[in-house]
């Protein structure tokens, strides 16, 4: 499922991998399950174990938990 910054979902029939070979520089792999545009990446906090939280800047703040084998992608492009 996609999940919009306005709320909206669609339904899609890729695989994570084959989404983010076709998505633009700005959308990182943050998880297993999850890619996020880190432009709208509103705060990321440090977390136990290395990993980050992730509030977005969508209406609802949604609060994203990266995987551990991928916060290197994250970290260069925040340059946190």
């Amino acid at each position: 499922i996609l999940n919009t910054i306005d709320g909206k979902q669609h339904l899609i029939n890729l695989t994570i991998q084959t989404l983010e070979e076709r998505l633009p520089r700005q959308f990182v792999r943050i998880s297993r399950a999850s890619i996020v545009n880190f432009n709208h990446i509103l705060e990321a906090q440090k977390f136990f174990g290395g990993k980050y939280i992730l509030y977005m800047r969508d209406p609802k703040k949604s609060k994203i938990e990266t995987g551990s084998k991928y916060v290197e992608n994250l970290t260069k492009l925040l340059e946190i």
